[in-house]
């Protein structure tokens, strides 16, 4: 059967908002069109189905269409009424009240369940930063409108009754009356002619359930639809409908025209959303059953579906391959585990930097970006405001034209279906900016103004709140800020008066400490001790102070939650007061900055070391003390120069220590042993002595110079790497 029906028209009556958007019903990006702002844009998008927690899937979605609903509102100007549904009936929902009600019976009613799941993916949104809709509906509040949506199919013969009660779709009559079923899935549809029962009493393997009725319920899960409406249903073959409960898909047709349509004396509203998963068969049922229901060809006139969330997962044959996070593949990260190490802003930066249509691969080492991304906007907009606080009003710069292009650019993204991950790297640009000119105006006097500053900093922060995306951080308290002044003090002392005495920075130092305020805090006594003490020379006190400020930086964070960055030369620092997991993870780097500088001071120590044993070596002993220098010095080669010592003897074996290696016998059963330090001239083995003889070579050079040299190592010398004999060929 012919399925040719009209796809989708450009409305009429709207206007062109200039804005473009990708639309599910086209997938192509159409010029979106709109009421005028005073009118609300009637907006649908498919809610929770409430039977779990939710992942980070759903927070996917649910973001992206929290930005695109106030980009609208507060970018565009337009007024938007969001209704959004729970889905309070549904087949997992039940088939958990019914496994509940065999055990410990946790839930009076399936509702319960509903209600509990539901509470906690509102709040689980509340934490993200997703603005509630303008109305949320029920299905378990819309039964009888069900059941009114479902007999006005019956009459239209768009629908029948099953044997046993049940009702669903028909497909083939849809289509014949002309309509297009499967507008945003073409390729997933089969229309039939002829009809093909099937075991549960469809007509056709492509029609679907309005109404289902099933047996063995717990009671309360089904519904009398005589009771809903006042009068038997039936279809136009007289069977009739029976207890049961909707079917999934029409909830959203009954609910979206029963708040969106009917109370505009219409049949159209401005814009359904939701996942991309949700297109086929969901999407597509609730087009065909709206359509048939209200007698038009286009029920909504635009389709908007956000990208999934995937995970990268190996095939059995090893290849990897992105798959959709989901509760049923249980590949799946809730929201409240994510929190658990990470800051809803983290969450939220790291799903709103892609576009929101496409898919996006989930990974640990993309929400480290994000981390790494607001971590760079709050230290921009802490110095941007340290400068700016202490910078005279000075000669234009560029930043001025530099900010009003990105603002201009910001427009044009926003406009550009929603663009906003184009406008959070418009962002980074623009701090790139800014490095670039405070560099400039650090090594080349480059003229800085209030105006630039002040430029980037306003659009920096509208940005952050058009996306409601928030930085950690809380001003400084007195007590640690004090700290901090005497800490900046010291050091812009230390770096103004390089030519000073011993003399004169000690008193520098004790009038510094004398102004310390009063932070009587364990960290600040410690440091005021610590910038007193005695020191040998100018050079001694100078590191002992440098090394107190950076121990006092440290225990700010650690122990007070304040984070300093400091900034070139005099320029100060930036200080910030963190909580939580920003605290945390702070804390969390400078270990690790710790553990990793500790690392290399063991390392270099180690090379010290090694280099001060070597001469120490006789030559005859060289390989095997070589090996215990660096066991004995926890070097990091240590492994590498015992296997080399190991090795040659598991090759070789055995015979005479010789220069700290074995003396060998170069056939299975020859007599003749050759020596590690004049091995054979040429065939097997001549390479591997020609390495040891080299290195022998060397360290007898070192012996040498250190003036170690014994009169039998200069015997050595005379008849290092004189081949004698051939090896094994």
């Amino acid at each position: 059967m012919a399925n040719d029906g009209p796809r989708w028209t450009r409305p009429e009556g709207l206007e062109d908002s200039g804005i473009t958007v990708m639309n599910s019903l086209t997938n192509e990006k159409d010029t979106f069109l709109l009421p005028d702002k005073e009118t609300e844009i009637r907006w649908y998008q498919c809610g929770p189905t409430v039977y779990d927690v939710s992942h980070l899937g759903h927070a996917r979605t649910y973001l992206a269409l929290d930005c695109i609903r106030r980009i609208l509102t507060r970018h565009f100007g337009y007024k938007v009424n969001l209704v959004q549904n729970v889905t309070d009936i549904d087949d997992k929902i039940i088939n958990k009240f019914a496994a509940d009600q065999e055990g410990p019976k946790e839930y009076d009613t399936f509702l319960s369940i509903a209600r509990k799941f539901e509470g906690m993916f509102n709040d689980d949104m509340a934490t993200l930063g997703v603005e509630p809709p303008t109305q949320v509906t029920h299905v378990s509040n819309y039964v009888p409108q069900i059941v009114e949506f479902i007999a006005q199919l019956l009459d239209r013969d768009m629908a029948y009754c099953a044997p046993d009660g049940a009702v669903y779709f028909n497909v083939h009559n849809f289509v014949a009356a002309g309509h297009r079923y499967g507008k945003l899935e073409p390729l997933s549809v089969t229309v039939t002619d002829e009809a093909t029962p099937q075991p549960d009493g469809r007509q056709r393997p492509e029609d679907f359930a309005l109404w289902k009725v099933k047996e063995g319920e717990p009671d309360g899960c089904s519904w009398d639809p005589e009771a809903e409406v006042g009068r038997v249903v039936r279809d136009k073959a007289g069977v009739s409908m029976k207890q049961g409960r909707p079917g999934w898909h029409i909830e959203c047709s009954v609910m979206a025209s029963s708040v969106l349509c009917a109370p505009h004396d219409t049949a159209t509203f401005d814009v359904h959303c939701g996942g991309i998963d949700l297109r086929f068969p969901h999407h597509d049922n609730e087009l065909a059953q709206s359509e048939a229901y209200h007698g038009n060809h286009q029920w909504c006139n635009y389709f908007m579906h956000c990208g999934s969330l995937t995970v990268q997962t190996r095939r059995p044959d090893g290849a990897s391959e992105d798959v959709k996070m989901s509760k049923s593949l249980h590949n799946f990260v809730t929201i409240a585990d994510a929190l658990e190490t990470v800051t809803p802003a983290q969450v939220r930066f790291m799903l709103l930097s892609a576009p929101w249509h496409e898919k996006f691969r989930y990974s640990a080492g993309h929400l480290e970006v994000a981390r790494a991304g607001l971590r760079r906007i709050r230290q921009t907009l802490l110095e941007l405001r340290h400068v700016h606080a202490n910078l005279p009003e000075g000669e234009p710069c560029g930043l001025v034209e530099a900010t009003e292009a990105a603002v201009s650019r910001m427009d044009a993204h926003l406009r550009d279906n929603f663009g906003y991950h184009a406008v959070l790297s418009d962002v980074a640009g623009l701090m790139d900016e800014w490095t670039k000119a405070a560099q400039q105006h650090r090594t080349d006097n480059a003229p800085l103004s209030r105006a630039g500053l002040s430029a980037v900093m306003d659009h920096i922060e509208a940005v952050l709140d058009l996306l409601n995306l928030t930085v950690a951080g809380a001003p400084v308290p007195a007590e640690p800020a004090a700290a901090v002044q005497l800490r900046v003090a010291v050091r812009n002392w230390l770096f103004t008066h390089g030519q000073a005495t011993l003399e004169e920075a000690r008193d520098a130092m004790t009038t510094i400490a004398a102004d310390a305020g009063n932070d009587t805090h364990p960290d600040t006594m410690q440091f005021i001790a610590a910038i007193k003490a005695d020191a040998g020379s100018v050079g001694e006190l100078r590191k002992a102070v440098l090394g107190a400020c950076d121990t006092l930086r440290n225990a700010l964070l650690t122990g007070r939650g304040v984070l300093v960055s400091d900034l070139p030369g005099t320029e100060g620092c930036t200080a910030v007061l963190l909580d939580g997991h920003a605290r945390d993870q702070e804390i969390t780097d400078l270990e690790t900055k710790n553990a990793r500088d500790a690392a290399k001071a063991a390392a270099k120590a180690a090379d010290a070391a090694v280099k001060a044993a070597i001469p120490g070596i006789p030559v005859d002993e060289y390989f095997m003390g070589l090996r215990e220098v660096y066991e004995a010095a926890g070097h990091r080669d240590a492994g590498n120069v015992a296997k080399t010592h190991c090795d040659v003897l598991s090759v070789h074996g055995p015979e005479t220590e010789a220069f700290g290696l074995p003396a060998t016998r170069m056939g299975k059963a020859g007599p003749e042993e050759v020596n590690v330090a004049t091995g054979p001239a040429k065939g097997k083995g001549a390479s591997m002595y020609k390495k040891y003889s080299a290195a022998l070579k060397k360290h007898l050079v070192v012996r040498k110079k250190a003036g170690e040299l014994t009169d039998a190592e200069k015997a050595i010398e005379a008849n290092l790497g004189k081949g004698k004999g051939k090896g094994k060929k």
